[in-house]
């Protein structure tokens, strides 16, 4: 696999990554591998079959050409383009809803905890969370 920037699928989540095709150390089974990915939430992770590539390589912005050889490679380029705003948009989403039910199991967990801590004579907690 050559060296660049993939829409990758990882423990339940989609992101884009940076593979570079470099001798890593698997710190969880000790075994070298060849690859690392480089991810913008959470750890960095090495290509041990965990990674799932969903597509890709991408193309960066600064190699897109300043000009088309045809209308029709424009607008294929704009499609590609359009295709991954609206997936990125798709992933902000989804990520606002997933932290909007968090926060409706915080406000309820907090909830539950303050019934318990009157009856148990304790002092009651306040939850702010910023909206």
């Amino acid at each position: 696999m050559q060296e660049g920037y993939y829409w990758i699928q990882y423990n339940g989540g989609q992101q884009i990554a940076y593979y570079v095709p470099e001798v890593i150390n698997d710190l969880d089974t000790g075994k070298t591998v060849i690859g690392a990915w480089y991810v913008t939430r959470g750890d960095d992770l090495c290509n041990n079959g965990e990674v799932e590539v969903i597509s890709g390589p991408l193309e960066a912005p600064g190699d897109l050409p300043r000009t088309f050889d045809s209308v029709e490679e424009a607008t294929q380029q704009c499609d590609f383009l359009r295709l991954h705003v609206e997936r990125a948009a798709e992933l902000c989403n989804d990520a606002r809803r997933e932290l909007e039910r968090a926060e409706l199991d915080l406000e309820a967990l907090v909830e539950q905890y303050n019934e318990q801590a009157k009856i148990a004579g304790v002092k009651a907690i306040e939850l702010n969370v910023a909206k």
